[in-house]
């Protein structure tokens, strides 16, 4: 399994949020994933 693109993004930001639904619109393989920085998956992956 190839290793996992993972974009960490600021959840409260709005421009933040737009740029991740531009990234999911024009990722049509589904190559990334994404997590907010105030997610328990974030915080976790931030250590």
């Amino acid at each position: 399994m190839p290793p996992a693109h993972i974009i960490l993004f600021d959840g409260m930001c709005t421009l933040c949020s737009k740029y991740v639904q531009l990234v999911i619109n024009r990722d049509s393989k589904a190559v990334f994933k994404f997590a907010s920085l105030q997610s328990e998956t974030g915080q976790q992956l931030r250590r």
